[in-house]
């Protein structure tokens, strides 16, 4: 069972170094042109287990992390945004990770395509 752990481990580090890759490479915006829009994401928040969510949740999640900012002010690259909304929207589509900073670590999420017939 460790062994497995190891595997799935090194194999999730990998996965999040090419979405890295792929994102850095304007991935993001080719692949939606490619697949559409998603359906399904994994969401992995600190302390908690990963569990998947439709992308409502997953924007009503990133909402209520942004509305419960430490000191009420939002990170930089989110500050420009004219709502919590807008700032929302542009996680989704643009990056899969949020530093939540002060040492509690990071919610990512990716999108996942969910086979019907193996489910």
């Amino acid at each position: 069972m460790c062994g497995g752990m190891e595997e799935a481990s090194s194999t999730s580090s990998r996965n999040h170094q090419l979405r890295k890759k792929f994102v850095a490479e304007g991935g993001v915006g080719a692949r939606r042109l490619l697949y559409g829009e998603a359906e399904t994401y994994v969401l992995i928040e600190p302390g908690e287990d990963e569990q998947f969510v439709t992308l409502e949740e997953l924007q009503e999640k990133l909402k209520t992390w942004l509305e419960q900012w430490p000191g009420k002010e939002l990170p930089p690259d989110l500050v420009q945004y004219d709502s919590i909304e807008d700032a929302v929207e542009y996680l989704v589509t643009s990056v899969c990770e949020l530093e939540l900073g002060g040492g509690q670590g990071s919610i990512q999420w990716f999108e996942v395509r969910l086979d019907q017939d193996q489910i």
